[in-house]
């Protein structure tokens, strides 16, 4: 706990009250630790702290490395994606499918979304004969409709480190568990929701 600076006592020199200012200021300084930045400036003093990022659990977990993107396991309506024909919890005698990161595939603001892409019949539901019912995707806008009119439920953004660069900066998961989708075929509304 800091107290008051201390005071000048009567009969003691200027430098000696000055000496003891200057040892009481010292002890009061802003330091910086882990997360946290001290911007020092003719105008004051910034602190900007950074907050760990909390860890998450739960369907459609979006990891990035190298480039590329997994999805961790999860359903809509009951139905397992699929990452280039291959289910994301994976399948006997593949590996886990990844999405490869496209610079292409990111808006002006530099942000990019993980997104499930849904085929659905003609009646807005999901066409569950088809392998390709669930797709993952990179997508530039998190709720386009693609021209033939499927749905798009994001799972994560991600956002470069730099808009105009190509370096990767962090990725925003969206908290879900596996969803249900309904809608209807003429209106073109889906909803998801868990």
């Amino acid at each position: 706990m800091h107290t008051l600076p201390p005071q000048a006592e009567k009969g003691k020199s200027v430098r000696q009250a000055w000496d003891a200012l200057v040892k009481w200021a010292r002890g009061t300084a802003i330091l910086s630790g882990p997360g946290v930045r001290i911007s020092r400036s003719a105008g004051g003093t910034t602190v900007s702290f950074h907050a760990p990022r909390q860890s998450f659990r739960g369907a459609f977990r979006v990891n990035v490395s190298g480039g590329k993107a997994t999805v961790g396991v999860g359903t809509i309506n009951g139905a397992e994606p699929t990452i280039n024909g291959v289910k994301i919890g994976g399948e006997k005698g593949k590996p886990i499918p990844s999405i490869i990161l496209r610079p292409a595939k990111y808006d002006d603001e530099g942000r990019s979304w993980i997104c499930a892409v849904v085929k659905v019949t003609a009646a807005g539901k999901i066409d569950a004969a088809a392998r390709d019912a669930i797709t993952i995707v990179q997508t530039d806008h998190p709720t386009k409709v693609l021209e033939d009119g499927r749905p798009v439920a994001p799972l994560a953004m991600l956002r470069r480190a730099d808009p105009k660069g190509t370096d990767f900066g962090e990725l925003y998961q969206v908290a879900f568990f596996n969803l249900n989708m309904w809608g209807t075929g003429t209106d073109a509304r889906f909803f998801f929701a868990p």
